[in-house]
């Protein structure tokens, strides 16, 4: 039995199709926003897995929370998180007596089937009898698989996730300040590089998706702040 806490998120959505269709499970889901779904102490009683797919504001403390109110029934069980950062949520979880593993894809929710083709990142923090199960739900998924620790994962995420949504952000924001000059995109297009059609695609995409994301990715990440002035040294 499998147990999704967020399982009205675009994630979790995804996941329990996933668990449902692809390895045959049954899923149990609560989400906090939704009073209709399964209660927290029914996934707690009946989750043999139990994966965290909330927001990463709210991961940790959502985790410490399952942590008390489970009380070691987690003992010989396994949880699991897919939060863009990994040394919090990871953290909270070994609080716990469950084994535990971090995972990250690093994509947004596909309408694909599986996650072929794209990279996922494993911190195995603790983990032994569920070996096994871990490999069969990594082979069902079919990542391409990418293992280290939530520390390093971290400081990596500093790299290719803040440092790079922080430059198509500022762009769009320079954008935003000659359009009453130069006109917006749009009319810049026809003078169009290669360069600049494809920053704008990738901007377009930040600016369209959830907010939320990107600003816990800038805000939670405690990396961020070191990438982001060393950047600001080489382009000043």
């Amino acid at each position: 039995m499998i147990g999704l806490v967020g399982s009205a998120g675009a994630y979790g959505v995804w996941l329990r199709r996933f668990f449902e269709q692809r390895m045959g499970l049954d899923v149990l889901g609560h989400d906090p926003a939704d009073p209709d779904s399964d209660t927290p102490e029914q996934l707690l009683e009946h989750a043999d897995v139990l994966v965290f797919a909330a927001p990463i504001r709210n991961t940790p403390a959502l985790i410490a929370q399952y942590v008390a109110e489970s009380a070691g029934r987690e003992r010989d069980r396994l949880w699991l998180d897919i939060t863009s950062l990994k040394q919090a949520p990871v953290a909270a979880m070994l609080a716990s007596q469950a084994e535990v593993v971090g995972l990250h894809p690093m994509t947004s929710p596909l309408k694909t089937p599986t996650l072929k083709g794209r990279v996922v990142v494993v911190c195995e923090a603790r983990v032994q009898a569920w070996r096994p199960w871990l490999q069969e739900l990594l082979d069902a998924l079919q990542g391409e698989y990418v293992r280290t620790t939530p520390e390093h994962h971290d400081r990596v995420m500093a790299l290719v996730q803040a440092m790079v949504h922080a430059v198509h952000l500022g762009q769009a924001g320079v954008l935003r300040s000659f359009a009453a000059e130069l006109g917006d995109p749009a009319a810049l297009m026809p003078y169009r590089s290669i360069g600049f059609e494809m920053d704008a695609a990738v901007t377009a995409r930040i600016l369209a998706l959830n907010p939320q994301i990107y600003e816990d990715i800038q805000f939670d990440n405690p990396h961020t702040g070191e990438v982001l002035e060393r950047l600001a040294a080489e382009i000043s």
